[in-house]
């Protein structure tokens, strides 16, 4: 090992433990500054260490840039001794008797203007301080808000700790930040330098992670008044070597081997090394990590999954216990028929895990009920619940929707479609929609459902948010429903002047409708001004013509009660953006999205095929049951957030269909992201921040048009996404954050010296700063924003 590499081994571990290194951190900085009329010039530098502190022996220097030049045109070196918390005060000899008064030193090389950059040096010409911005000439000098470097005394914040600046970047917001200004010749504080009671406080600790069962811990805290470079840390009892000295510029300190069994309790406590400041502790602190010894389903496909296509379940690593998913774990789980089935999978059925859970995509070959088996050959194996495979599942296509019958907003409202190659129970169908007005939610508004409650997924407050209850359809099967059906069936035909309309027939759960048949889901509010209450819709249909479709029937009408039946606002009321979906057996087979005018207008509007809203005076679309919509998806999508990487896409399509990925966060509109096959793939999105965000496939319908498809809902927690960037000499800031706020950022040397201190404030999203040049080396960087933190390496080249 040659003597560089030695030496940066030995600085890093200086920086980390306190043991000093070749140059150990100083906390020595300009305390005032007096660039007064004539020869009214001084500075005076303030010794923070916490020790007597030798100019002379340690080769302390003071520089002037004059005019923006880059390399100093003067250096004077000093000498002295300075007392623990005392100052040195160097003046031009010519200045006035009271500023020489509390002069240690003078020197004529104190001749700067308020356009002169001065630095401090310290041992090996490291640079400790400076007032300006060297090789930048600003004019007559630097200003900020409230003052500036020309003909003003300047006196430094006494809160600031160990201040110091680089010299490399604008020093506008430095004065802004670090000093106050008094008039030209303004001495009155020359001599004394007071900071403000030193202290340590807020002491936290949080666990940051999990291996193994132990447990990794962030800690950090905060200081008042000036502090030494170092600190100690002491941790009782002590998990492996982590009591001992840091540099503040650590922070946060990032601690492992810490016991993850919720009952081990922790003591810290943390001393400034310069013995003057009140410590900060904490007690009590207990960490869970348990280990992973069991694997558990936590997703499986909801409603029918046909035999032969793709469709995945998420299987993740858990400890039995606490039943809580373990990150750190990752194997690979394969699936296998559990006992008495009698197929084979036939394509996929084993995937790696990523932060504790494998999402795992398979074909099964039979029609059965067959439980499925995961096992890593390690943990504890997993039985999933019975899952119904068909050759065929049930499903229908929606083809319209009258949203604004007659030019009334409320009553009358009602979805039409078809029916496939399999009979469906009333039973198992949902009408649902999702209102966009204020930002995606995670339940539908309203659902009519077989049961009187609300289905899983929906929860009633939701369905009471406004007002109302959840709904449901009339029974075919239950005697006083199927008379209320015949009268409203009865009813419309009259009004069509044919028998064109049909109740469900009887049977299955709730009634049946047959294969490829037409049907209408009645969604009216029930109720109109004369007071007549009566489920499903307004009037009995009397505003409804249906004479059309004479000939043409039947269409079976399933109509919804409302358990508001004095209500007179509909379904679609409100004004708001919503996307209308029919789910049948928990499988959605039909979805498209209705933007309403900013009111209803006197004309009839509904929702044709292709998800445009249209007018008809004669309150029937003339394409009620126009070309069927392909389903964009068959049977699954999902979408899972993964920290640290972004939001990942699963599905399962029809083969031969075109599919796109299109986004909305919050209340936007949604924007095309990407292009996709229609088989079972994963898609990521990583340009995502903090908040709700919904995706939607669409697919090509058989005229060539884009619908709308499938929808999912994922939060995403607030992000801080962070890089730093150093190429041909130059270095770059990235950051993305999905909040606003303000921040700080630091890069120290090996030496913990600070070379870069850049105050950050923006609105979120993604922003690019540049950097100062730093001499090649290895530094360490801290970045904070809006109360997160980051932190790293950076190597320049």
């Amino acid at each position: 090992m040659n003597l560089r590499h030695l030496f940066l081994l030995w600085t890093a571990w200086s920086l980390w433990t306190g043991f000093p290194g070749p140059l150990q951190a100083q906390c020595v900085f300009f305390s005032a500054y007096i660039e007064g009329s004539g020869n009214n010039k001084c500075l005076e530098i303030y010794n923070g260490t916490g020790a007597p502190l030798d100019l002379g022996g340690g080769g302390y220097e003071i520089a002037v840039y004059s005019n923006g030049a880059a390399v100093a045109t003067s250096v004077t070196a000093l000498t002295g001794v300075v007392a623990v918390g005392d100052v040195f005060v160097i003046c031009n000899p010519a200045a006035l008797a009271g500023m020489l008064a509390e002069a240690d030193a003078t020197s004529g090389n104190m001749n700067f203007n308020g356009d002169d950059a001065v630095e401090l040096r310290g041992p090996g010409g490291i640079t400790l301080d400076v007032i300006g911005q060297i090789g930048f000439d600003p004019g007559t000098g630097w200003t900020g808000t409230n003052c500036g470097t020309l003909n003003q005394s300047l006196e430094r914040d006494p809160a600031l700790g160990c201040p110091g600046f680089d010299g490399a970047s604008a020093f506008e917001a430095v004065l802004d930040t670090e000093w106050s200004c008094l008039p030209q010749d303004d001495f009155s504080g020359l001599g004394s330098f007071t900071p403000l009671a030193c202290g340590l406080s807020n002491l936290s600790v949080s666990q940051s992670s999990c291996a193994n069962g132990a447990a990794t811990v962030s800690l950090d805290f905060n200081t008042t008044g000036t502090v030494g470079p170092q600190f100690a840390l002491t941790v009782t009892p002590d998990p492996g070597g982590l009591s001992g000295t840091y540099a503040y510029a650590a922070l946060p300190l990032s601690l492992p081997g810490f016991i993850g069994d919720n009952a081990t309790a922790y003591a810290f406590t943390v001393s400034d090394l310069s013995g003057t400041c009140t410590d900060a502790s904490l007690s009590g602190q207990t960490f869970l990590c348990p280990v992973a010894d069991a694997l558990a389903f936590t997703l499986a496909p909801g409603g029918c999954v046909e035999t032969g296509v793709p469709f995945s379940v998420t299987v993740c690593a858990i400890e039995t216990s606490s039943g809580l998913v373990q990150p750190d774990y990752t194997g690979t789980i394969s699936l296998s028929p559990g006992p008495g089935a009698t197929g084979i999978i036939t394509a996929g059925g084993s995937a790696p895990a990523v932060n504790g859970c494998a999402t795992i995509s398979l074909v099964y070959d039979t029609e059965e009920a067959v439980s499925f088996q995961a096992s890593d050959g390690t943990l504890s194996d997993a039985l999933s619940p019975p899952l119904d495979l068909r050759t065929d599942c049930p499903g229908l296509s929606m083809t319209a929707a009258m949203v604004n019958p007659c030019g009334n907003d409320s009553p009358n409202e009602y979805v039409a479609a078809v029916t496939e190659a399999l009979p469906i129970n009333v039973g198992e169908i949902v009408v649902a929609s999702i209102d966009h007005l204020n930002g995606p939610q995670p339940n539908s508004n309203f659902t009519w459902a077989a049961l009187d409650t609300a289905e899983a997924g929906n929860p009633a407050e939701v369905c009471g948010a406004i007002g109302l209850q959840c709904h449901r359809w009339l029974d075919r099967n239950e005697p006083a429903d199927a008379v209320t059906l015949t009268t409203l069936v009865n009813a419309l035909n009259a009004q069509a002047g044919c028998a064109l309309f049909s109740a469900p027939l009887p049977g299955g759960d709730r009634g049946i409708i047959p294969a490829h048949s037409q049907v209408i889901f009645f969604l009216g509010a029930g109720g109109n001004a004369a007071g007549t209450i009566l489920p499903g819709f307004d009037g009995l249909g009397t505003n409804l013509d249906f004479s059309g479709y004479c000939g043409q029937g039947p269409i079976y009408a399933v109509i919804g009660e409302h358990k508001n039946p004095g209500a007179t606002f509909g379904f679609f009321s409100n004004g708001a953006a919503r996307t209308i979906q029919i789910l049948v057996a928990g499988t959605e087979y039909a979805s498209f999205p209705y933007t309403p005018p900013p009111t209803p207008g006197p004309a009839p509007q509904y929702v044709n095929s292709t998800g445009s809203l249209a007018t008809d005076p004669d309150c029937t679309p003339p394409d009620l049951f126009g070309p069927v919509i392909l389903p964009a998806v068959g049977a699954q999508i999902s979408a899972r957030y993964l920290p640290g990487t972004g939001v990942a896409l699963r599905w399962a399509g029809l083969p031969g269909t075109e599919l796109m990925i299109e986004r909305a966060q919050g209340a936007e509109a949604f924007v095309p992201q990407a292009w996709v096959p229609a088989q079972r793939e994963t898609w990521l999105d990583r340009d995502v921040m903090g908040g709700h965000y919904t995706y939607r496939l669409r697919s090509r319908d058989v005229a060539g048009s884009w619908q709308a498809g499938l929808m999912v809902e994922v939060v995403v927690p607030p992000s801080l996404e962070v890089q730093l960037r150093s190429q041909g000499g130059r270095l770059q800031l990235w950051l993305q954050a999905g909040v606003a706020g303000e921040g700080t950022l630091g890069l120290y040397d090996m030496q913990g010296r600070r070379c870069v201190a850049r105050s950050l404030h923006w609105g979120g999203g993604t922003r690019t700063w540049d950097l100062p040049a730093l001499a090649p080396g290895l530094y360490r960087w801290h970045l904070t924003h809006a109360g997160m933190a980051r932190q790293g390496w950076l190597r320049v080249e």
